[in-house]
């Protein structure tokens, strides 16, 4: 190997050594293959002698010696159920033994010749010699013995194997033991063992060993079917050194066993019913035997009805299942008892009650129900099934008996007869008339009930029957009762009117009447029918001569009828009992007169303004019209002087007013509110009013107490209403608002309520101008101004009666933006220096820096206003996080906060987990909102004095801190200047160092490859 190149070389007389010493090697492989192959291949064979333990001959040979042995013989069956033994022992070298010796040589010799094994060693060859064994040591090893078996079957009762639930099985077998016949191998040159020496073996030949075979056996699954039998045979020995040499005989195969498992009887027991007559013959109609009559017929309303209820139809009883170690049956999960049904040639549903005058009982009426015709219902599941042998003990049908029926009318019967009322369950007739019970087709009976005449309230008592050709009874239903009343009253009728004014026997109403129809009660019979109309005429007399038609009415009920329409009308009420009986009324005469008297005024008008000659005329007029109702009445808002009456013409249908001139003095120039009234019989009243006026002035404004109140503070947080109140002699027509958000004219509205009628009758318009709150919703500064002209061509302004309203809405909160830093920020540096900027829409009032929830800085309107709302604020470094949090406030009163920044300002030093503790400055102080209460006023109040000081003294110490840090900060510039030069020095010599590596490297790289070139 060259150490520098790192590569082997070899010279030419190595080479030759090396082919030489190869020659040779394979020479002498290829001169000595018989050497080597013999020892091996004896060496191969006895080894496999030794490991089988028998003599070793050639293959489908026999020696004499096994061949006149005598084979010991017991036959013993058996069987036993225990856990399943070791299968057959196999042989793993039986493929050997069919080997010759020259095979197995001539195999050792190709082994040999291959020039990739090594050759066999002399220690190979002893170890060979000492495995080796002769004949004579091989014939004194003990026998072998083989058990054959024969007649393998299960044992069976003689009704067949019926599933118990268990897989439990005997097997019954014949066997026997012989001495196992081994098979050796010989070379060629061996001779065969002579005659004699075989009767000397024969005679020699070793007693069989004691021994017993067991089966354990079982079925595959203990259901009902064919099962497959799982057995094993196991010999058991009772000397254990003979158990080793004891076998099953070569070629044994197990015969396949199946049994075929029946499936177990189970006994079925219907129990006996009860059938009401008539009904069908089904099971929801048949009942245990142990209900009675009144149960039975309970809910029939009609010929479907009666049937059982779920939890009362009969099933069959069941029995016969497995059962556990406490007796109790084991009934399969999936198990359904068969269904129950009637046997339609044995019952039907007119099957008589009676037979040769005794009760009928129909034995085996009931029978287990099948599926198509079939199958039998239910499931018995896979290992079980009813049994349905009628002349077994295991089965047995049910018997049914035949019960009265209650019979109903309108189901079973009809009863018909003259005049029938059926009322409060009475039957209420004609007195004189009769009745008839009628069987309804399609029912069992054939017998009814009549009675010719009644005269008299009583109770009637029949049955229905059946009976046949020879009028013997068949069926009878159970006794029917029937409460009869005889009838023959006449009902009354009442008519009332309602809404109405009664004047000498004529109702009068204004806006319409009801009449209330009342039919009266009747104890007997009762009303068949009641019936109006009404009657219509042009003159008030008893009865009015136009007949409308007639409408019917509920006669158990009040019937309302109402008039609407103007005129005179009359209501006519007819009512009819049951018995035929009819009744008349007649209402009073109703005038309906919607219209209320007509009032005309002439020579002045609502609203105007006189200056000339007014002359008043006021006539009121109606057909109804009542005597010594019209009234006309004079009020002066603001003084003034009413004029006289003149004249009145007054008739039934109306009257005529008439006034004088008003005076023309300064006196009479006012408000007048005049009022005309008047009434009809009918009482409707009408009134007129009219006001008018001579107009002077114009409007004068002012504020609403809550506006004026709201206007007082200059900052709101919310948008309120501005109320303007106007007043005025005459009507106001025009109304401006003027809206000025931040000196811009934005569009405006405002709602105008008239308040004419105001607390002391002054005859002053009086007028609200509402400016809503939605006009104010946006954030700004605004400018209210109110403008109107009234009637009289007045104008005026709120501006210049020197009613300013002028206020700022700020609704939104301050903000505070933080620049420089992150949450949980890692700053490594002696300070830090952070900046805010805190900014409001329109005015801020302070700000306050917390720092670990305690307060740092604090900054007032004055100084936010001087440095723009920008902070800067510098904090100390600390080995511990450090929560800044930034506070402002407005002038309207809305708060801001920032969120709270974890930072750690460290030079160097590890960075602890990132975790705070501790309520946030925000926390804090929304917590010390809540719990402030009456109780802690004075509390709260020393608290906020701890906190201005707090924040006095923080705003101080923030200043001298700022003064000491321009103090020192030359120092400080200089001690960093002489840092940042041992860095970059450091950095230098770093860069240096690396260089100089880097060629060195190069260099030895570069004289390496030249060399290996």
């Amino acid at each position: 190997m060259n150490h520098k190149t790192g590569l082997y070389r070899f010279d030419e007389f190595s080479l030759r050594a090396a082919r030489t010493l190869l020659i040779c090697a394979l020479a002498l492989v290829t001169a000595c293959p018989v050497a080597f192959s013999a020892p091996a291949a004896e060496w191969k064979r006895q080894g496999t002698e030794k490991q089988n333990g028998e003599r070793t001959g050639k293959p489908g040979e026999k020696t004499e010696q096994a061949e006149k042995q005598t084979e010991p013989e017991t036959e013993s069956p058996s069987s036993e159920r225990l856990n399943p033994g070791a299968g057959l022992k196999n042989d793993r070298n039986e493929s050997e033994r069919g080997r010759s010796a020259e095979e197995k040589d001539r195999d050792t010799e190709e082994e040999l010749k291959d020039g990739d094994r090594e050759p066999v060693t002399d220690d190979q060859k002893e170890a060979d010699g000492r495995e080796t064994e002769t004949p004579q040591q091989q014939e004194t090893e003990a026998p072998e013995w083989e058990v054959v078996l024969s007649d393998i079957h299960p044992e069976l009762t003689e009704g067949g194997r019926i599933y118990d639930g268990t897989d439990q099985i005997r097997i019954a077998f014949s066997w026997k033991i012989r001495r196992r016949v081994a098979q050796t191998d010989t070379d060629s040159e061996e001779t065969s063992v002579n005659a004699e020496e075989n009767r000397t073996s024969s005679e020699e030949l070793p007693m069989p060993p004691k021994v017993s075979v067991i089966c354990d056996a079982r079925l595959e699954s203990p259901d009902a079917g064919r099962q497959k039998v799982l057995y094993e045979f196991r010999i058991s020995s009772e000397d254990p050194e003979t158990a080793d040499r004891i076998h099953f005989a070569d070629g044994f195969t197990k015969p396949d066993l199946v049994v075929e498992v029946k499936k177990k009887l189970l006994s079925v027991t219907i129990p006996d019913g009860k059938k009401v007559y008539g009904k069908p013959a089904q099971m929801a109609y048949i009942w245990p035997d142990t209900a009675s009559e009144p149960e039975m017929n309970a809910d029939v309303n009609d010929r479907t009805g009666g049937t059982v209820p779920p939890d009362r139809i009969l099933r069959a009883e069941v029995t016969g299942f497995l059962t556990d170690e406490k007796g109790h049956a084991v009934i399969p999960e999936d198990f359904e008892a068969p269904e129950i049904t009637v046997d339609q040639a044995v019952l039907q549903s007119d099957s008589p009650m009676y037979m040769d005058g005794k009760d009928a009982v129909y034995e085996g009426a009931l029978v287990m129900k099948r599926r198509d015709g079939l199958r039998l219902t239910g499931n018995p599941t896979e290992n079980y099934e009813f049994c349905e042998d009628e002349k077994s003990p295991l089965y047995r049908r049910g018997s049914v008996r035949i019960m009265h029926e209650i019979v109903r009318e309108g189901v079973h019967f009809e009863i018909e007869g003259e005049r029938i009322v059926r009322r409060d369950e009475k039957l209420i007739i004609r007195r004189g008339g009769g009745l008839e019970v009628r069987i309804k087709k399609n029912t069992y009976y054939n017998r009814g009930y009549k009675i010719n005449e009644i005269n008299e309230d009583g109770t009637l008592q029949f049955r229905l029957t059946k009976t046949n050709r020879k009028g013997e009874l068949l069926a009878r239903s159970l006794p029917v009762e029937l409460s009869v009343m005889a009838d023959g009253q006449v009902p009354p009728a009442s008519l009332i009117i309602n809404d109405a004014r009664m004047n000498d026997g004529i109702a009068f109403t204004a806006s319409g009447c009801q009449v209330k129809m009342i039919p009266q009660p009747d104890d007997r019979s009762g009303m068949r029918g009641v019936r109006y109309r009404v009657r219509r005429g042009s003159q008030v007399q008893r009865i009015l001569p136009d007949p409308g038609s007639w409408v019917e009415g509920q006669p158990d009920a009040a019937a309302a009828i109402s008039l609407q329409e103007e005129g005179i009308w009359q209501i006519e009420a007819e009512s009819q009992d049951l018995a035929g009986n009819v009744a008349a009324a007649y209402s009073n005469p109703i005038v309906v007169d919607h219209e209320s008297p007509l009032i005309e005024v002439d020579g002045v008008s609502d609203g105007g303004a006189y200056s000339g000659i007014v002359r008043i005329v006021c006539s009121i007029r109606d057909r109804w019209y009542q005597k010594g109702s019209a009234s006309i009445q004079f009020s002066s808002l603001s003084g003034g002087k009413p004029p006289l009456e003149t004249g009145r013409r007054e008739s039934e249908e109306g009257v005529e007013i008439q006034f004088a001139d008003f005076d023309h003095t300064k006196e009479a120039d006012a408000w007048y509110h005049m009022t005309v009234s008047a009434q009809d019989l009918a009482g409707s009243v009408r009134r007129e009013e009219l006001i008018f006026c001579i107009n002077r002035h114009g409007s004068v404004y002012g504020l609403e107490p809550e506006s004026l109140k709201k206007l007082r503070t200059y900052y709101h947080t919310e948008p309120f209403d501005v109320v303007f109140l106007e007043s005025n002699i005459s009507d106001v027509k025009n109304t401006t608002v003027l809206v000025m958000k931040d000196g811009k004219k934005t569009n405006a509205e405002a709602r105008r309520e008239m308040l004419s009628h105001a607390a002391g009758n002054t005859g002053i318009r009086r007028y609200r101008h509402v400016v809503a709150a939605t006009q104010f919703q946006e954030s700004g500064v605004y400018d209210v101004i109110l403008m109107t002209s009234d009637q009289a061509g007045n104008h005026a302004d709120s501006q210049r009666q020197n009613l300013p309203v002028r206020f700022a809405i700020d609704t939104e909160p301050p903000q505070c933006l933080v620049s420089g830093i992150e949450k949980f920020g890692v700053y490594r540096a002696d300070e830090l220096t952070v900046g805010v900027h805190v900014r409001d829409n329109l005015a801020l009032r302070r700000a306050v820096v917390y720092l670990n929830a305690e307060p740092l800085m604090t900054y007032s309107a004055r100084q936010l206003r001087g440095n723009g709302g920008i902070l800067k604020i510098t904090l100390d470094a600390s080995q511990t996080w450090q929560r800044l949090q930034i506070f402002a406030a407005d002038e309207a009163g809305n708060e801001g906060w920032t969120e709270e920044y974890p930072l750690l300002i460290s030079r160097n030093g590890a960075v602890p987990e990132r975790k705070v503790s501790g309520e946030s400055a925000r926390e804090l102080a929304d917590r010390r909102k809540t719990s402030e209460t009456e109780e802690e006023v004075t509390r709260v109040e020393w608290y906020r004095r701890g906190q201005f000081e707090a924040e006095e003294s923080a705003l101080n110490r923030d200043s001298a801190r700022i003064t000491h840090g321009d103090s020192h900060l030359d120092s400080r510039r200089e001690k960093q200047k002489w840092t940042h030069r041992q860095t970059i020095l450091t950095l230098i010599l770093l860069s240096v160092c690396g260089s100089v590596c880097l060629f060195i490297i190069r260099k030895v790289k570069t004289n390496r490859e030249g060399k290996l070139k």
